[in-house]
């Protein structure tokens, strides 16, 4: 919650996360903010079936939230397996309309 896990992501060479995002995550002030971002979105996904247009805003903003990780982190598996599962949210959001 205080963003020092995302800030060893960052810093771990294994990943070799691109100059622009180590800069962009550069202070603990930035990586609290983004962390809690992570949660506050992962938090409020139930309110993605109040409608289906709720849902669809969720999806697209775990998209590019899972492309960007693709792209930092090369975790490009991770966007499949996470892209496997907007579908039910969708279905699941008409459902509960």
């Amino acid at each position: 919650r205080d963003g020092s896990a995302l800030g060893s992501f960052v810093a771990t060479p294994h990943f070799a996360v691109p100059d622009l995002l180590r800069r962009a995550l550069g202070s603990t002030e930035r990586l609290l903010v983004a962390s809690w971002a992570v949660i506050v979105f992962e938090c409020s996904v139930p309110l993605s079936l109040t409608s289906p247009v709720a849902s669809a805003a969720y999806v697209a903003v775990a998209l590019g939230f899972h492309v960007a990780n693709a792209w930092a982190f090369g975790l490009n598996r991770f966007v499949l397996a996470w892209a496997a599962t907007w579908p039910a949210l969708l279905y699941a959001s008409t459902l509960m309309a």
